[in-house]
C-alpha cells in the first residue's frame, strides 16, 4: 500500500510484479535503482525500447499485486 500511495493518483494506479529473469528474456535491462528521496528501496527501472511487440510480451509475464480499482 505504501508504494501505491506514492503515485500522483493512487486510485488510478496499481502495482504489478515481474520476475527479473522473465523481463531480461524479453529482452529488456533491469536495473535496481532505490529512490532514497522517497525511501523506496524496491524501486527498479526497466530499460529498453517498449514497442508493441515488447509490450505484448510483458502482458504475458506480469502478475497483479494491487489491481486498479475501477
Amino acid at each position: 500500500m505504501q508504494s501505491q500511495s506514492r503515485a500522483r493518483n493512487p486510485d488510478k494506479n496499481g502495482i504489478v510484479e515481474l520476475l527479473v529473469k522473465s523481463v531480461r528474456d524479453v529482452p529488456l535491462e533491469v536495473q535496481h535503482s532505490p529512490d532514497e528521496e522517497r525511501n523506496n528501496r524496491a524501486h527498479t527501472d526497466v530499460i529498453g525500447e517498449k514497442n508493441t511487440k515488447v509490450r505484448f510480451k510483458l502482458l504475458d509475464i506480469y502478475k497483479w499485486v494491487i489491481q486498479i480499482q475501477e
